[in-house]
Order: structure tokens, then sequence, then C-alpha cells
């Protein structure tokens, strides 16, 4: 099954890095990673059935998933799809999971696909992720510390 994870230490407790990834996910994720002129926020609704989805407002966005496991602040799982647009047609399953030992957190994130899914599309989306985390994410949990 194609899939690709990253893992990342980051230097504060477990539970103010869920906040940050989750609860302040305005605060820093970044426009560049939006696929529409008219997105106004990325959302992650963090609850079962909840969407991560880009919000174009007045109704209208972009659903990137369903949330479909949730065990704060350990883990968030999220079923997405990938339209041809995106390099589809296929199913993801993606999982962001932290631990934490001695005030340090691991970050983990997987994400795995079912159906149609390129090397390509697969090296674009593991370089997503990782400029997201590694540039946007990280820096702001490191600016929160100080």
């Amino acid at each position: 099954m194609p899939h690709f994870e990253l893992n990342y230490q980051i230097e504060l407790p477990q539970k103010e890095v869920w906040e940050c990834l989750f609860t302040r996910l305005h605060e820093w994720w970044s426009p560049d990673f939006y696929t529409n002129a008219k997105t106004k926020r990325f959302v992650i609704e963090v609850q079962l059935g909840g969407k991560m989805y880009e919000d174009f407002g007045e109704g209208e966005g972009l659903i990137w998933g369903e949330v479909i496991g949730v065990d704060r602040p350990h883990s968030l799982q999220v079923r997405g799809m990938l339209s041809g647009e995106f390099g589809g047609p296929a199913l993801s399953y993606e999982k962001f999971g932290l631990s934490e030992l001695s005030g340090v957190t691991t970050l983990s994130y997987r994400a795995e696909f079912i159906g149609i899914t390129t090397e390509k599309t697969l090296n674009s989306l593991q370089k997503g992720w990782e400029e997201i985390f590694s540039q946007h994410l990280i820096p702001f949990c490191q600016k929160c510390s100080s």
C-alpha cells in the first residue's frame, strides 16, 4: 500500500503541541497550502465526524477529509479523498500521533493510500507535509515556548 511517514521532535509537552497543532491551526497554517484563491481559512474539526477542509466562505469550500478517530492528546485520524485533480482518484487514511518523553513530544504523521497514487503524487504530498510541519508548525511551537 503506498504510504509515507514523517516524525519530528518538538521540545514542548504533548498537550501544548496538541493545542498548537489543532486549536491554534489558524495561527500557523500557511495560505501557500490553500488549493483555491477563494480559501479564507483551513480547518480541522477535532471531533468524530468533523471535517478537515478549506473554507471559502458562504457555504463553499473543499473537504480534504473526515475525522474518524480522536484520542486527545494522543492522536487524530482522518479518512480523506484525492480526486483526479489532486493525483487520485484515491482514498487516504492519515494519522497525526503525539507521544511525550521527558518534556519532548514526538509528532508522527502517516498517510496511506488506496487507489491511484503515483510516485509523483506521493512525493508531492510528502514534501508538502514536510514543509507544513518543519517550516510552519514547529517554528510556531518554538515561538510559543519562548
